[in-house]
């Protein structure tokens, strides 16, 4: 008792130096100069680190900021020991048991971290049983139990509702257990507690634009819509962040405005040359926008960089059939049906379960049919015609053959035939028609 009423006595005596260095590392550690907090912290644990567990927990702090978790460890076991004389012992303990669980957690201990965290949630107080909860479904999700996570999690931030990376670290969990919706609105929350966090936004981002693949299509947009303003939130912060720029581009392509989403892929092609992704959201814009003829040599890039993924070869077909009208004769039309069909079969060949390639397949084979029966018929077409054209011929010459005749008659006998009308009246309307139909007379 009379030595505890001496420490007593001499922490009151030195207490305004000590307070005046524990000030000076609260206020290195904001600058972020660690080492210099540290010597503070350690000042005061030589004055009075025994009766006070504060100069060796912030000790710890220091420490763990610097990755030295072993000597991180040492001085929270010499916090501990100092809160055995504390009068907050219970208060004491659960806040030096709970960065050691975060300890843990850097060490990717996590077995042992959740354990730790297990032990501890019942005896702390509400906003540290908050943290221990974050900490146990953060290293839940590290190994595996995105399920268990979930619950820690909710409770985390029921108990800790300001606490941004709680609610990232509960989207995270719902991403891993397919509840996109969950994951979307705890990522939000997380963002309006901390809109810069970088992570986060290509993270709700990416879940934006998966949730919309998989709705009807009357709710589609809105999420598309979602996507957008999340990316461009993020941009505004970090302009030449790469997956917030694809996947600006792609919330631009499912809302279909595709001279918006070429915008930004062609900014990402000339920034990062043929990345895939980008190509691949370029060409499927091109194609959205009919643009064709400059979708081609895009989707000839993309196809070198991904040769078996279908929708390469179905895209590349589309493009391919869609040019086809702008070849003026039938043949050329064809030609290029078959280029199309030659695309196809390679993709085939490829991935021959895949369905969108064998219905294009069976949609080029009708076209090719048809084209086939147009050229039957346009060549039949033209063999009628030049026999109607040699019939036309064989008819005038007749008729130009019997008039002459019939005049050679008229200067002999001083009367013309009775078909002499009626023969000199049709070889006026076949040259008419030989005319409109043919030109000029040319024999």
């Amino acid at each position: 008792m009379k030595r505890f009423i001496a420490v007593s006595m001499m922490l009151l005596l030195l207490g305004g130096t000590a307070i005046a260095e524990y000030k000076a590392g609260i206020e290195y550690l904001k600058r972020g100069q660690t080492q210099k907090a540290l010597i503070e912290f350690q000042a005061d644990m030589e004055i009075y680190g025994s009766y006070w567990y504060y100069p060796a927990y912030m000790s710890a702090v220091c420490y763990m900021k610097m990755k030295d978790y072993s000597s991180a460890i040492q001085m929270l076991r010499e916090a501990e020991s100092a809160t055995e004389k504390s009068g907050t012992k219970v208060l004491d303990l659960a806040k030096i048991k709970t960065l050691e669980a975060q300890i843990l957690v850097n060490e990717k201990k996590y077995s042992e971290a959740i354990n730790l965290a297990n032990k501890y949630i019942p005896q702390s107080p509400s906003n540290l049983q908050g943290t221990l909860s974050y900490i146990k479904g953060f290293a839940e999700n590290k190994i595996g139990q995105s399920s268990k996570a979930v619950n820690d999690l909710l409770q985390a931030v029921a108990l800790t509702p300001k606490s941004a990376k709680a609610y990232y670290e509960l989207g995270y969990a719902y991403v891993k257990n397919n509840n996109l919706d969950g994951a979307i609105k705890a990522l939000e929350k997380s963002l309006k507690l901390n809109p810069k966090n970088k992570t986060g936004l290509n993270l709700l981002t990416d879940v934006c634009l998966n949730r919309a693949r998989t709705m009807s299509a009357n709710r589609k947009s809105s999420m598309y819509q979602k996507a957008a303003d999340w990316s461009q939130t993020g941009l505004k912060y970090y302009p030449s962040d790469k997956g917030l720029m694809l996947n600006l581009g792609n919330s631009y392509l499912g809302l279909r405005q595709y001279v918006a989403a070429i915008s930004i892929f062609e900014k990402m092609k000339g920034r990062y040359g043929n990345d895939k992704h980008i190509l691949f959201g370029l060409a499927s814009s091109l194609v959205g926008n009919r643009e064709f003829e400059k979708a081609l040599p895009v989707l000839a890039q993309l196809k070198s960089r991904m040769p078996k993924e279908a929708v390469v070869y179905t895209y590349t077909a589309t493009a391919q059939l869609a040019l086809v009208k702008k070849n003026k004769d039938l043949k050329s039309q064809l030609a290029q049906a078959k280029v199309a069909m030659a695309t196809l079969k390679a993709g085939r060949s490829r991935c021959p379960s895949n369905t969108g390639i064998r219905a294009k397949i069976n949609e080029t084979n009708k076209l090719i049919a048809t084209l086939s029966k147009n050229i039957d018929i346009e060549h039949n077409n033209i063999k009628a015609d030049l026999a109607n054209k040699r019939k036309m011929k064989t008819r005038i010459l007749t008729l130009q053959d019997r008039i002459r005749k019939a005049e050679e008659l008229k200067r002999k006998q001083g009367i013309y035939p009775a078909n002499y009308k009626t023969d000199k009246k049709d070889l006026e309307d076949t040259i008419a028609q030989y005319k409109k139909l043919y030109g000029q007379l040319n024999f």
